[in-house]
Formats: C-alpha cells, sequence, structure tokens
C-alpha cells in the first residue's frame, strides 16, 4: 500500500459539531480499534486537550503560529476559541484552507451567493424596542464560508442549506479555496493517489495532504513546490527548516511578501515585468498571486519563462485526446492554462525518488516478446551504449532514477528497447501495461551510415534515440508530421494544442522532426519542462557546479543543461579561439559560436507557406527553471548576456560586451577593449577592471552620456541617472577624473 493512503475513507456526518469518527480514527491511528462512540468520548475527553488532529481544514499549531496573540492558550481553549471566535473573526487555521480567497471564488462564481450567506442582521421594529442580546444570532458569513466548505468538499453535514443557494453542488465542489491547494492537481501529480482514491476524489485528496501529503514533500499546487523552494532557497534550510510543511507555511506567512520565487511555473518578479497593467494596479506580492490563480490563469498570462502552457501542452499525450486533427495552419493554438491543469496525462505511475526501469531486449527473450513486430531481436553495443548515455541525460532532469535491469522473460526493464524487421525507421509505444513505453528500432537502417541508431551524438540516429525515448516517457511529437518519409506510425497523433511552426524545431526539442542544423543530443528545453511539468521538479545537479567546455563537448554539439541549484559556473574559457562567440546566461538561453547562432534554416513539415524559419545550428542551451549564476568568457570576442541573479562575468580575452542584465552583477572584461552595456533599472553593477584607455560604457536608450553623473567614491568611479539617482556601476579603483565622454557610448 502507498504510504498515507486512506483506504476506504468515508466521511460520515459528525456526531457533534465539526467532530467526524472515521477522520478522527484515520488521523490517529492509536485509536484504530475504537468504534465511533468510543471515538467521540476520547474526542470530548481527551482528544481536544491533547491536540489531537480533529477536523481537516482546522490545523492548530498552524492556528497558534499565525496568531501570537492566542499563543498561551492550551490546546482546548485554543480550539474552543477557533470555532467560537475564530471562524467568525477570520482568523488564518490552515496552510490548505483560506477564507477570503475561497468567498472571492465563490463570488466569481455568482455574486449572489456571497450574498445569500451573509446574515441578515435583524433591527427592531420600533426605536422604543430593545431585542433580546442573548437570543440565538444566525451564523456569521465567515461560518457558513467554513460550513459550505465542509458540505461541498468534504461531505460533511452542516446546518447550511446548500441547496438552497441555487448552484449546482458540482458546480460549488469545483471552486478553489486556496492558493496553495488544489486538489485535481495533487492527484495528477501523486498518480498512485489517483489510482488508490479515483481520479477526481477531491474529498480523499484534501484528507490525505491535509493528513500526511503536506509532510512528504509532495507537489499540491501550481504555485508552490517544496523540494523547488528547498533548493532554490539554502537559507531555509541552514535556519532549520526543511521539511515540506516547514516550508510551505514559511512561504505563506514570509516568503510571499519577500518576493521569493516558490515554484517552476511562478516567478513573482517575471510575472510583474511582463504584465504592465498589473504593475500600475499596484498589487501587494500576495495579491499577485491570487491574481494569477483567479485571473491571469483564465486569461492565459505567462507566470514564468517556465511555464508556457500551450508549448507544454503541445508535448504531452492526454489520457482521451481530442476527437480531430486540427489543420496545417500557423494559427495561435487556443489558451489552454486551464485544460493543462485539469487535464490527466499518460504518464508513468512512478512516485518521486522512485525507479523506472528499462532493458535491451536478448537473444533468449526475444522469441516470447507479446508485440505484433516479426524478427524481434536484441540491438547492437552501440546502440545500447547511445541508449544509456542518453537515458543518463534523462535521469538528470526526472525526480527518479532510470535503471538498467536484465531482460528476462519473466522480469524485464518496464521499457524495453528492440530491433525488429518492421519497415518504419522508428517507434515507441506511449508508457503503460505489456508493450507500453517499448522502443522498436528497425534493424534494415544500421547498416546505413546517414540513419544508423550506433552513430555518435548529434547525428541524425542518435536524435531519433533521444526522440523515441521522450515517446517513451510520456512525451508525444508536437505537430502533424503526416506524411514525413521518416515519421513513426501514428502512436501519438498531433491533435490538440501544438507548437507553431517558428517553435518547432530541434533547437526547442527533440520531438520535433524539424532538423536545423546538428541533431540534439539531450532532451531539450521544451523537453525538460514538459517532462518535469508531467512528474515533478527533479533535484539533478543541485550542488556548486562548475560546467567546462571546449572544442569537443561544444562546437557542432546541441545540448541542455539542466541544474537544480547552488551557485554555478560556465567556463568557456578552453573553447577554440575561432570567430566570436554568444553566451545567454537566461532560461531557455544558448551559447553557440556567433557564426551558429540562427544560422540554420528549415521548412516546417506540413507548413502550407513554406516560410524558412532559423535557428541554431548548433550551441548548448539552458532549461527553463535552471539559473547559472557565474561565467568565464572565451579568449576571443564575446557577447555575454547575464540573468536576473548576482552573477559574476568574465569576459576573458577578445573585444567583449558585457550586459549584466537584472541584478547587482560582478562585471570583469578582462584583456581588450571590452563595452559593459547598462539600462534603468538593471541595479547596481561592479566593474573590477575598468581601462579607461581601452573600455566602454556602453548606455542603452534612454541613458546618455549627458543624463549620467560621475562621482567620486573613495578610490572608486561611481556612475549615477541624474533625473532617478540611480546608481548603474561602481568601477572599482578608477578615478572619476579619468572617466571623460569618450568612454562613453550608445549601445542598441
Amino acid at each position: 500500500m502507498v504510504q498515507g493512503v486512506l483506504p476506504g475513507l468515508a466521511l460520515a456526518p459528525p456526531e457533534t459539531e465539526y467532530f467526524n469518527a472515521e477522520l478522527y480514527r484515520l488521523a490517529n491511528p492509536d485509536l484504530i480499534g475504537l468504534n465511533p462512540e468510543q471515538l467521540q468520548t476520547h474526542f470530548t475527553e481527551r482528544g481536544v486537550a491533547e491536540g489531537r488532529r480533529i477536523i481537516v481544514p482546522f490545523d492548530q499549531n498552524f492556528y497558534r503560529l499565525t496568531n501570537p496573540d492566542l499563543a498561551a492558550l492550551n490546546n482546548r481553549e485554543l480550539f474552543d476559541h477557533f470555532i467560537n471566535a475564530g471562524i467568525d473573526q477570520g482568523r488564518p487555521f490552515s496552510p490548505i484552507f483560506d477564507l477570503n480567497f475561497y468567498r472571492e471564488n465563490l463570488e466569481q462564481l455568482d455574486p449572489e451567493i456571497i450574498t445569500q450567506l451573509t446574515p441578515v442582521i435583524e433591527q427592531p421594529v420600533s426605536p422604543f424596542i430593545v431585542l433580546d442580546p442573548n437570543r440565538p444570532q444566525p451564523p456569521s458569513l465567515n461560518e457558513n464560508l467554513f460550513n459550505l466548505f465542509l458540505e461541498t468538499q468534504l461531505d460533511i453535514e452542516t446546518d447550511l442549506d446548500v441547496e438552497g443557494l441555487g448552484v449546482p453542488v458540482e458546480e460549488l465542489r469545483n471552486v478553489s479555496f486556496s492558493p496553495f491547494f488544489d486538489p485535481i492537481l495533487y492527484l495528477n501529480q501523486n498518480p498512485t493517489l489517483a489510482e488508490a482514491f479515483g481520479p477526481n476524489n477531491r474529498q480523499k485528496a484534501i484528507a490525505h495532504f491535509a493528513l500526511y501529503g503536506i509532510k512528504e514533500n509532495r507537489r499540491s499546487s501550481l504555485i508552490f513546490d517544496p523540494n523547488f523552494y528547498r533548493e532554490n532557497n539554502p537559507d531555509l534550510a541552514a535556519a532549520g527548516l526543511t521539511t515540506s510543511e516547514q516550508l510551505l507555511i514559511h512561504y505563506q506567512l514570509n516568503g510571499i511578501q519577500e518576493g521569493r520565487r516558490p515554484s517552476l511555473n511562478f516567478n513573482p518578479s517575471f510575472y510583474l515585468e511582463n504584465n504592465l497593467d498589473l504593475q500600475a494596479r499596484g498589487l501587494t506580492l500576495p495579491q499577485l498571486v491570487e491574481q494569477y490563480l483567479q485571473e491571469g490563469l483564465q486569461e492565459g498570462r505567462r507566470s514564468s519563462e517556465y511555464f508556457d502552457p500551450i508549448a507544454i501542452n503541445a508535448l504531452l499525450i492526454p489520457q482521451t485526446p481530442p476527437p480531430a486533427t486540427p489543420p496545417a495552419t500557423d494559427a495561435p493554438p487556443p489558451v489552454s492554462s486551464v485544460t493543462l491543469l485539469e487535464e490527466n496525462f499518460v504518464k508513468w505511475n512512478v512516485p518521486v525518488g522512485g525507479v523506472l526501469s528499462y532493458s535491451f531486449v536478448e537473444t533468449a527473450s526475444a522469441l516470447s516478446y507479446p508485440g505484433p513486430e516479426s524478427g524481434v531481436g536484441e540491438v547492437n553495443e552501440g546502440v545500447k551504449n547511445n541508449v544509456r548515455k542518453i537515458m543518463q541525460e534523462y535521469d538528470k532532469v526526472l525526480p527518479f532514477s532510470l535503471v538498467e535491469v536484465p531482460d528476462r522473460p519473466s522480469n524485464n526493464g518496464q521499457i524495453r528497447i528492440l530491433f525488429a524487421n518492421d519497415p518504419v525507421y522508428a517507434y515507441s509505444n506511449a508508457p503503460g501495461l505489456e508493450t507500453g513505453g517499448d522502443i522498436v528500432l528497425s534493424r534494415n537502417y544500421e547498416i546505413d551510415p546517414q540513419f544508423s541508431f550506433s552513430q555518435s551524438p548529434s547525428n541524425f540516429g542518435y536524435q531519433r534515440l533521444v526522440h523515441e525515448i521522450g515517446h517513451a516517457l510520456g512525451l508525444r511529437q508536437p505537430n502533424n508530421y503526416a506524411g514525413f518519409s521518416s515519421a513513426e506510425r501514428p502512436t501519438f497523433p498531433a491533435q490538440g494544442p501544438r507548437l507553431s511552426f517558428v517553435q518547432d524545431n530541434n533547437s526547442n526539442t527533440a520531438m520535433s522532426f524539424n532538423i536545423a542544423g546538428v541533431g540534439a543530443s539531450t532532451p531539450m528545453p521544451y523537453d525538460i519542462r514538459a517532462l518535469q511539468f508531467l512528474y515533478g521538479f527533479s533535484t539533478g545537479n543541485s550542488g556548486n557546479d562548475f560546467y567546462r567546455f571546449d572544442g569537443n563537448n561544444f562546437i557542432g554539439v546541441k545540448q541542455t543543461i539542466w541544474d537544480a541549484g547552488g551557485i554555478d559556473t560556465f567556463d568557456f574559457s578552453a573553447l577554440p579561439a575561432i570567430g566570436s562567440y554568444f553566451f545567454d546566461m537566461n532560461e531557455g538561453g544558448t551559447s553557440t559560436n556567433q557564426s551558429a547562432l540562427n544560422a540554420s534554416t528549415y521548412l516546417a513539415i506540413n507548413d502550407p507557406t513554406q516560410f524558412p524559419y532559423s535557428a541554431s545550428s548548433y550551441g548548448t542551451y539552458i532549461a527553463y527553471g535552471t539559473t547559472i549564476e557565474n561565467l568565464q568568457g572565451s579568449p576571443v570576442n564575446d557577447l555575454i548576456l547575464g540573468n536576473t541573479a548576482a552573477n559574476g562575468i568574465n569576459g576573458g580575452g577578445g573585444d567583449d560586451i558585457l550586459i549584466g542584465g537584472l541584478g547587482p552583477d560582478t562585471l570583469v572584461g578582462g584583456p581588450g577593449r571590452d563595452r559593459f552595456v547598462f539600462a534603468p533599472g538593471d541595479g547596481t553593477d561592479l566593474i573590477t577592471d575598468f581601462n579607461v584607455a581601452d573600455d566602454f560604457i556602453a548606455l542603452a536608450a534612454p541613458l546618455s552620456f549627458e543624463g549620467i553623473s560621475v562621482e567620486a567614491s573613495g578610490a572608486d568611479a561611481l556612475l549615477r541617472v541624474i533625473a532617478t539617482g540611480e546608481v548603474l556601476a561602481v568601477l572599482t579603483g578608477v578615478s572619476s577624473n579619468t572617466l571623460s565622454p569618450a568612454n562613453f557610448v550608445s549601445y542598441g
């Protein structure tokens, strides 16, 4: 049984107000042998005083933590306060239920609901009549909201007349009640729970997360991912906040106000910078989260570089495919953010930290292979070694391990790789039972040097292995490739959302049949984010990693680097002194020789316009969600683009252009005539080796030399924007008197 699964959970009507015997038993395993009457007695006489979990939404520790004025109350007094005052006062009492968020979403569904739930305060018919202050008062709005949640989400009976609200109960069940917990997404992200409870059992999902999942590092919402939050906020671990419950509570109470990024999906800085209307509204950071979930998601707004719903959806296989194939046009697909979150996709039921096995069909096991293929046999060692290398690349980006096992008739890998006589070049089956996930390669092509699967990385046959393994893990091709000579049999029809033709190339995804330049030797940026949306955040390469590139692992190589955290460095100092280079440190950015940047064209398959689109011939890409902090440039001329982190950038030899971007960066030009580029609002950078004889300050519009004040700051020079007072840079060891207009140029 899956740890923490609630077998046969059926929350019965409460014996006392808000008490539920079945849930009380499940929340307190030491009471498993007691009958309902004994449970109620235990609850009344001991349970509350002992601080036992009583009802799903009420978290006693959270209530005490978020209401410090109640810290001195004992457990019984605390629960009594919650029941008799806390609900009415709207005090926070659970990390997974937010009264205000729930009310706002109900109001969006139908404002009349709130009107009906708001009590009517009886007024005296005459000023000479005084109403009895001891007469029973109607429940408050907050109490009615709480009861509505219990009725519709947990099937706990209360005195509230839900049917009298005039809204179908099923619609009320679908109302979101927390920014940090979505029961359907929780089930989709935890397939073992969906299998145990049923794919849409909101009641059991809520109960499981409140009792177990919040402590188990499970994904529970679009906004918050405990693994991502832990890896990208090392100061919290140093402060002793390591459990998923501690991290979730920290984000709600502190992290959201501090502007911390809580997941791959949501980046508050990105969301604000790319939605100027939200800036104009002056939303607070908590309001920004709520706005995204209540409005932005429906409107199709991008919430991070990583979370591109249409591009992710274009690579996933829905459990129930759409009925028709879309026409081959480049019209933008419909907004799919919400359907992406609600859809149940084809994937392996492998938990985070688990194992997915693969094996190579052997001569001895070939005869018992259950598929329809003829001539089933063992692939050669060259193919096996290529598959092993590619599996290692996928292993880095998945939250579980890919492990090779022997192929035996009764115990083989979940994914099996084999040769067959099939005339089709190669194909894979979607994840599932029997032949699900198996990869079939035609032995007819292995003797052809152009199509052989034993080829070295960057060749066509090698990329096709990357492609087929992607299928075996749950990815589909992102477009309609009907008629393409090397396409597989139509196991994965391109239905529903798809990539636009300008995106549909192998620099973005190895699942594309539009090849620009060399073949992909790893899963590419779109593939990685789709797989991590499907399976969860990977902690691969989470230390302080140092990536050194030379001619062998960079020139002519198309690859993607995934790094989960730490302080990381790209070192290009060993690259050959050929031409000039382009290094983009941002998520999805590429590093390549400038002669290869967007230098290859392709005609997208089934594009009626046959417009030639561009993509880089080769390059090293940074996966979405990966932050590279430091970069050492090449021996020749470089154009270097920093990201939003505090970057350390050294241009190395040559005449370099350094653009630190957002954040306080430390810049070193190195030998040569270097340009340091500045724009308003990018933060204050530190230039440690500015040479007034050779180097330049490049000002992006609307900046100009006339609008810059050069000031002395001890032994350093300081560049300040006169109109705003913003400090653009500090030039260490440079006297302000030595700078002249000749050191300033325009950029862009």
